[in-house]
């Protein structure tokens, strides 16, 4: 009797293979880093800790999409150009002030703008501030060259770096933590690396109260700034970083990228079948050779690159069958399962499309759409002007200037211009309004405009006089071609027997008393009409037209920046 052998079932076992439990890693379930972190899609979990948070606002940000385009719009719509306002300022104050907005080393603006980027991205913007010394030459030319002015230099420090703690009722204390490398080199006292060295040396020179302390036993170092955060919260001293609300559908729509390109790199990788023989004609031992003959004929077009074309001859028997096998590429293709995260992407980010892309079906709807994201770039710019102003007024001690500017940012363009140079018309109009404000809407500088107008009588004045002058030209003429039409060129109301050319006898205002009378008479006219439309025309009605036209063409009038004084009194 012949025994029967049980047959024992395989023991399955499991190892970490190297490569799997890294960074960046989704499927393996076994990356404590990411889940800790927040990263791993099983369970979603977004991490509370403030540098993780930033540090997963970084990475997203560098990744692109949408979310990084909806940060450097709004970095870039908050920071409008910066306008020093002349508060009793001498010359030199104001020369001063305007060149550290772009002259280097201060280069305010591009600072500013860097602040605002880090706003949205962390959420806390800590400034440096350290002050240089330098001759006026350096600084601007209409600064004394030979005197020595104090400027600001601007750094920021890193908020990976930054360690905030509560320390009495509310406030806030900033500790600059510095890496474990180099806290090392400085207890060290340098390194025979050249690179080390250096940055140890860099460190003794412009930072000795760090080595001091590092070298005393401390790790971090108490700094002192004048924060900028965002969104500040009574349970936690950290603020919160702009993407910290849509974190979640950004990690989920990251894990469904990862699971289509799953599916498509094995779509790549797809496997051809090749079947010899079938249920008539079986492969046998006689017949092996005809699956050996395929098999070197497949792969030696295969193996040899030079031998790879479209067009792929195989000569067999009937009986052979190839066939690919590709994985289900539906989910795949199906692209409403990113519908709901990017709505709530969106939703959670708070900006409009158009903004993103420029495309609008709806004026007014483009209009309303910029509401939204206002109040939070004001928010913004309101904390970097009181920060600038603390800055200003340091600097004015430090130089003695008597009074520092008032600094602000031009307005954000986001509204109608239309309607937004209707508005400043008349805001112009009834003298609430300079005209630099005025051209700096319509992205124009006041003083080179007043150049090129000063250029451009010059050049009129060369102009021949039987040159045409305009049809219904409402400019009136001045003395020496200021404002109106050169002395050479006829100007005013249409020419006619009813609209007399305005002159220094003829202003266009009636004298009190005085009765219109028409030089010519019209035909087959009504004697009831010939006191309604005969004589000249009256005061009101020359001011109705000139106001009438001037809004139709955005021609501004103003006789009193003219020179001509029209009064009772003074009527020619």
């Amino acid at each position: 009797m012949v025994e029967k052998k049980e047959s024992q079932l395989a023991r399955a076992s499991w190892s970490v293979v190297p490569g799997y439990n890294t960074s960046g890693n989704f499927y393996s379930g076994l990356d404590t880093v990411n889940q800790s972190l927040g990263l791993a899609p099983e369970k979603l979990m977004i991490p509370r800790e403030y540098h993780s948070v930033v540090r997963m606002s970084y990475d997203f940000y560098q990744r692109g999409g949408i979310a990084a385009t909806v940060i450097n719009r709004l970095a870039e719509l908050s920071i409008t150009n910066l306008r020093n306002g002349q508060r009793k300022t001498g010359d030199e104050a104001n020369a001063y002030f305007e060149s550290i907005k772009s002259r280097n080393p201060s280069r305010m603006m591009r600072f500013i703008r860097t602040m605002a980027l880090e706003y949205f991205l962390s959420g806390m913007v800590l400034p440096k501030i350290e002050w240089k010394e330098l001759p006026g030459e350096k600084i601007s030319p209409k600064l004394q060259r030979s005197k020595l002015y104090m400027v600001p230099v601007f750094d920021l420090y890193p908020p990976l770096l930054v360690n905030v703690v509560w320390a009495n009722w509310g406030k806030r204390e900033y500790y600059l933590k510095l890496p474990k490398e180099d806290i090392k080199l400085i207890k060290n006292g340098g390194s025979r690396v050249k690179e080390q060295q250096l940055k140890y040396d860099i460190y003794q020179a412009q930072f000795p109260q760090y080595v001091d302390l590092i070298r005393a036993g401390d790790d971090r170092v108490l700094i002192e700034v004048d924060p900028i955060l965002r969104k500040e919260l009574s349970f936690t001293q950290y603020p919160t970083p702009y993407f910290f609300n849509v974190l979640e559908g950004l990690v989920f729509k990251q894990a469904l990228r990862r699971m289509d390109f799953a599916v498509a790199s094995r779509v790549i990788n797809a496997i051809l079948l090749v079947q010899e023989g079938s249920d008539m004609y079986p492969l046998t031992k006689e017949t092996e050779s005809n699956l050996e003959e395929l098999k070197a004929q497949i792969l030696a077009r295969a193996g040899d690159f030079r031998n790879l074309e479209r067009l792929f001859f195989l000569f067999s028997n009937h009986t052979t069958k190839l066939s690919w096998i590709t994985p289900d590429v539906t989910a795949m293709l199906d692209q409403d399962k990113y519908r709901q995260t990017n709505e709530e992407i969106a939703e959670g980010l708070g900006f409009a499309r158009i903004l993103i892309t420029g495309e609008s079906r709806n004026g007014q709807a483009a209009e309303l759409s910029t509401w939204a994201i206002q109040p939070m770039m004001e928010e913004l710019r309101s904390m970097i002007i009181e920060w600038i102003t603390v800055v200003y007024e340091e600097a004015a001690d430090l130089n003695n200037f008597r009074n520092p500017p008032a600094a602000a940012f031009t307005p954000i363009k986001l509204q109608d211009f239309i309607k937004t140079a209707a508005v400043f018309a008349q805001v112009y109009k009834e003298g609430n309004m300079s005209r630099t404000s005025r051209d700096e809407m319509v992205g124009l500088d006041f003083e080179t405009e007043t150049e090129l107008i000063s250029d451009e009588i010059d050049i009129m004045k060369e102009v021949p006089k039987d040159v045409p002058r305009m049809p219904y030209d409402t400019q009136m003429p001045l003395p020496g071609g200021l404002g109106g039409t050169p002395n050479n060129l006829k100007g005013g109301r249409p020419v006619g027997t009813k609209n007399v050319p305005l002159n220094k006898r003829n202003t266009g205002v009636r004298p009190a008393g005085q009765t219109p009378t028409a030089r010519t008479e019209p035909k087959n006219t009504p004697s009831k009409a010939k006191s309604e439309i005969d004589g000249y025309m009256s005061d009101e009605e020359v001011i109705n037209l000139i106001d009438r036209i001037a809004q139709d063409t955005g021609i501004v009038i103003d006789l009193e920046s003219i020179g001509l004084n029209i009064s009772p009194e003074n009527n020619e």
